[in-house]
């Protein structure tokens, strides 16, 4: 019960009337005395927020009548929405992420992993009015001028989000790596999908000694050493005939022909039912993406590839391909976002408005993603 008070004694921190206006302050989101004060505007962007970016002025104003016993016109609600309170709902939501992090790090870890934490990153995207196209870039080609991209890493261990980002719908998943560069403690297993996939970050992960785990793009050559010369591996030809289900590793193999980056091969036939779900996730994405083929060989549909340089005695051949199935939680997690906290909803609504909703519905998912992550190491 212990992880449950110091959760509660945290949330009183940074809920407080004295760090809110605190805040408020600094921010200058409080200059006058005004009926909406820095407290209710908190409570309505984070607690009351399912209609906020969606409903009209007027039918926010008549909840905060009804709720708050606040008489406000719908300008003067309008008015609120600026460029302080954009300000006051950002700091408020670092200081909530800075808490998350504290918190479910305090709690410890949910099992006995051999790594210090098991970082896994990616993104989703939504539609926003093409009216945002200013501030969010999207896809014309696609007929989504509008887009937002959020970057999420987290630590499977704890919980605990790593980092937390909001950028253009058409950025890429690579050019988010350099975020992902700092705090890397040795110990670390960094889990990313083929979007992320990068040699010279796999060598600063190594660097650090810490662990990467990726599947390997078929495009990129993987090299052993022969008496001192690099000899281009054959994958498809080591692996063709492998039995279903079977597992390959080639212990000691050479990523990138500049870096040489010393790691494990792990080669694994795909059963149908893989194979199907492959094929599923493979076309959902060339839709997406707007596109009509695949640029990869046959070959490697039917095998997945892994590299790693975690050694074996930390995790085994037969291990790999289930650890990195562990990278699906996050999907998941973005799924929840968007069917229940609405993360992707909004309409065209003045974009300060906007910003305050989308910070005071992240703010709300740190706040569950406290409870429930607490909760689960109570539990266990």
């Amino acid at each position: 019960m212990s992880n449950l008070f110091k959760l509660s004694r945290k949330m009183q921190e940074v809920f407080s009337e004295k760090f809110i206006k605190r805040v408020a302050f600094r921010t200058k989101f409080i200059q006058r005395k005004s009926k909406l004060d820095a407290e209710k505007f908190l409570s309505l962007c984070v607690f009351h927020n399912d209609d906020l970016c969606t409903s009209s002025l007027e039918k926010l104003v008549a909840e905060l009548a009804a709720k708050e016993n606040i008489n406000l016109s719908a300008q003067g609600l309008n008015d609120r929405f600026n460029e302080y309170s954009v300000e006051f709902m950002k700091q408020i939501f670092n200081e909530t992420m800075q808490n998350n992090s504290e918190i479910l790090k305090s709690n410890g870890k949910f099992s006995s992993s051999n790594f210090n934490r098991i970082r896994i990153a990616d993104s989703t995207e939504f539609v926003l009015p093409k009216e945002f196209q200013k501030y969010y870039k999207g896809f014309s080609s696609k007929g989504s001028e509008s887009c937002a991209k959020i970057q999420l890493e987290y630590d499977l261990n704890t919980g605990a989000f790593i980092n937390l980002d909001i950028l253009d719908g058409n950025s890429s998943d690579a050019g988010y790596l350099p975020n992902l560069y700092y705090d890397i403690e040795p110990g670390d297993l960094h889990i990313k999908d083929l979007g992320y996939f990068d040699t010279y970050y796999f060598n600063v992960i190594k660097q650090k000694e810490a662990y990467f785990l990726s599947r390997l793009k078929a495009t990129v050559s993987a090299y052993v050493n022969e008496n001192g010369k690099y000899k281009r591996l054959d994958i498809l030809k080591i692996s063709k005939d492998l039995i279903e289900g079977e597992i390959l590793e080639v212990p000691q193999v050479y990523i990138s022909r500049n870096r040489k980056i010393e790691c494990r091969l792990i080669i694994i036939k795909l059963t149908e039912e893989q194979k199907k779900k492959r094929k599923e996730i493979k076309e959902k994405t060339m839709r997406r993406k707007g596109k009509t083929s695949s640029s990869v060989p046959d070959g490697f549909n039917d095998i997945g590839i892994y590299i790693t340089n975690v050694p074996p005695n930390l995790l085994s051949k037969e291990s790999v391909h289930d650890v990195y199935s562990l990278r699906w939680q996050i999907e998941i997690m973005f799924k929840i976002w968007k069917s229940i906290f609405k993360i992707h909803a909004a309409k065209n609504v003045k974009i300060e408005r906007f910003y305050c909703c989308l910070y005071g519905k992240l703010i709300s998912i740190l706040i569950n993603s406290d409870i429930f992550f607490t909760l689960k190491k109570t539990v266990i």
